[in-house]
Formats: structure tokens, C-alpha cells, sequence
């Protein structure tokens, strides 16, 4: 059962994935929400997430030859995701001017709000 769950895992993570991006570039703000009360996502983090349920379905396969590249792909894709989580690591942590979460919908993510622009609040406040 647990190559059933992997892969109903890898599909829920990018679906949830495709929706979000799909808000951001229709523009609406309720499909960019994950729950009503949180603030939305950023949309790298969406396509981060698309990777990831892509990544973990490649994984997932059997172990054959005949599904090694789908492995390797997977495994390739898992590597972009921590390339870009230690771009924004480095970014708070050296203070880069490079902003990664700030690369899709630049001019939509400056909205004023009571956080800095794309980023994740430390905590939800009423």
C-alpha cells in the first residue's frame, strides 16, 4: 500500500501546487489561499510544490531499469527545490539582494500588507 500512498501523496502536492499557481495567474486571490484565514502562497513556493509531488512520484517507481531515467528526473527536480530553498536561506541569512521568492508575479507581491512583500509571516495574528 505504500506505493499507492506515494503516489496519491505526489499527486495531492502537485495538484495543490497547480491550483495555487493557476490563482496567480488568473488572479484570484481565493485560489492562491490555502485556508481563508492564511495569507497566500507565494508562488514560487507553489511551483516548488509541483516539483516536489513530481519528484516524489519519479522516485516513488519501481526500482527496474526501465524506470532508472524517471528516477533520475525525479531525483533532479528534488535537487532544484534545494537549490532554490538555499538561495532563500542564504538570501535571509547573508542578506543577498537576489530575492528568489520574489521571481514570479514581481509586481503582484509588492502589495502592501502587514508583512514584508512574499514573505512568510512567523506566526498567524488576528
Amino acid at each position: 500500500w505504500l506505493p499507492t500512498l506515494s503516489t496519491v501523496a505526489s499527486g495531492l502536492v502537485a495538484a495543490i501546487g497547480a491550483v495555487i499557481l493557476l490563482g496567480w495567474v488568473l488572479g484570484l486571490r481565493p485560489l492562491i489561499l490555502v485556508l481563508p484565514t492564511l495569507i497566500a502562497m507565494n508562488p514560487l513556493t507553489a511551483g516548488v510544490f509541483i516539483l516536489l509531488g513530481i519528484a516524489l512520484w519519479s522516485v516513488a517507481a519501481s526500482p527496474s531499469a526501465e524506470h532508472r531515467a524517471r528516477r533520475n528526473w525525479g531525483l533532479a527536480l528534488a535537487g532544484v527545490v534545494a537549490v532554490v530553498g538555499a538561495l532563500k536561506l542564504a538570501d535571509y541569512f547573508l542578506g543577498l539582494p537576489f530575492h528568489i521568492d520574489r521571481f514570479l508575479f514581481p509586481t503582484r507581491l509588492n502589495l502592501p500588507g502587514p508583512y514584508p512583500p512574499s514573505e512568510m509571516p512567523p506566526k498567524y495574528t488576528k
